[in-house]
């Protein structure tokens, strides 16, 4: 490596990259994804005292971020909720359904459905 002219050589941190532009754009989509993800888990009871906010909101969100990359609407996680809510809560009661083992992985699969549905009603307001 070739040694400085200088004793004390300026150093230029420039840490910017355009990256950073597209970060600063993302986190205010992120911020309504997360909002709209809140809002969604408060209202899905996990037992008589407790929502699925208040003990599985960390990890859903980990899961939509993997396996739905590039692909987090607020609206599809509002379609989600309501999905989540007729398949896996008890209407007479209110609480979930026994069969319910997985609250993450119930989600998981009423996301895609509900992306599913996003997508074929804005194909059909565009082209139909």
């Amino acid at each position: 490596m070739e040694k400085p002219k200088t004793e004390k050589p300026t150093q230029v941190i420039n840490d910017l990259s355009t990256n950073d532009s597209k970060r600063e754009i993302d986190k205010s989509d992120n911020d309504a994804i997360l909002h709209a993800l809140a809002k969604a888990l408060r209202k899905l009871p996990l037992n008589d005292t407790a929502s699925l906010y208040d003990h599985y909101f960390e990890d859903t969100y980990a899961m939509l971020t993997r396996r739905f990359s590039g692909q987090l609407e607020a609206e599809v996680i509002e379609l989600a909720a309501d999905r989540y809510f007729t398949k896996a809560v008890d209407l007479r009661t209110g609480m979930p359904k026994p069969s319910v083992y997985s609250p993450v992985g119930v989600f998981h699969d009423v996301f895609a459905e509900a992306l599913a549905e996003w997508e074929a009603g804005r194909f059909k307001k565009k082209y139909v």
